[in-house]
């Protein structure tokens, strides 16, 4: 939805977002459901509990997602808050089974198709973006944030990570260099329309939510299959301390000393796919599962 289509009540809590330093493409988010709020339930000093059942109403027959309503909540929510309207009501509501919930990834001989094709089909600038969700897992945000000339420099790239880790300072190998040349920053909105183009350009089908994303799953998984060590894995998919504090690896990685070259370079001695950038011609495919 272009903000210009915003209803009343949809730019304020655009404007609060955004002056609040959320991310733009959230804020624009926020502005469309309370949008469509506002739509169904028309514009008021005041809503109640009746307002959410007509407005959850209306979005289940249009097909919604029990997760996608759970997330719309929290803009009503927040709308609540602005209107200062006394409680949200309280809603009981179905639990979202992670069954249910999709996690599309991309298959290994996919991804290398993508690499191998992607030097004679896509722009450089696409390559570059390529490059890094394939070698580094890059999360989509994490791109965004890049400025080339502060963050590509002297063989290394920094990740302002997602998530909120530290900033991280990876090696970058020799033949990612010239590619890297390449980037040029974009927002959020066109670089999920340029990995469809990618995949159309290189031959790949992909369906409904399918996206960077969907490579960095496929990178963990392979690394994971290497049997490459669990605390190197979560030290190069940059999760975040918070993250990987609820898991096995909580005080692992409160107490092991972070040695991010060393962890580069073991990291990339079981990569699955920068020997494919390495050698993109004459890579092997034979017996890629």
């Amino acid at each position: 939805m272009d903000r210009a289509q915003y209803s009343t009540y949809g730019e304020i809590i655009y404007q609060d977002l955004l002056g609040r330093g959320k991310k733009p493409s959230s804020a624009k988010q926020w502005g469309s459901i309370i949008t469509k709020f506002e739509q169904i339930c028309g514009n008021k000093s005041s809503y109640d509990r009746s307002d959410v059942i007509k407005y959850l109403a209306a979005r289940r027959q249009a097909g919604i997602k029990q997760n996608t309503i759970n997330k719309e909540l929290h803009a009503l929510k927040l709308l609540w808050q602005l209107l200062e309207i006394d409680k949200f009501p309280k809603l009981s509501m179905p639990k979202v089974k992670d069954s249910d919930i999709s996690r599309p990834i991309l298959a290994k001989d996919q991804i290398i198709q993508l690499i191998q094709r992607s030097f004679d089909t896509v722009s450089p600038r696409y390559q570059a973006f390529l490059a890094l969700a394939t070698v580094y897992g890059i999360r989509r945000e994490e791109i965004t944030r890049i400025n080339p000339s502060e963050h590509i420099k002297n063989g290394q790239l920094t990740i302002l990570t997602a998530k909120g880790g530290v900033p991280t300072n990876h090696i970058i190998p020799e033949c990612l260099q010239p590619i890297l040349k390449h980037f040029d920053p974009t927002d959020v909105i066109y670089l999920s329309s340029v990995f469809r183009r990618i995949c159309r350009a290189c031959g790949i089908k992909t369906g409904k939510r399918y996206g960077w994303h969907s490579i960095r799953r496929a990178l963990v998984t392979e690394l994971v299959i290497s049997e490459a060590s669990g605390l190197n894995i979560v030290r190069f998919m940059r999760w975040s301390d918070q993250t990987s504090g609820n898991g096995e690896f909580g005080m692992l990685t409160l107490y092991a000393k972070k040695d991010q070259a060393q962890i580069d370079k073991q990291i990339f001695a079981v990569h699955p796919f920068l020997p494919v950038w390495e050698n993109p011609i004459n890579f092997n495919t034979k017996g890629v599962k």
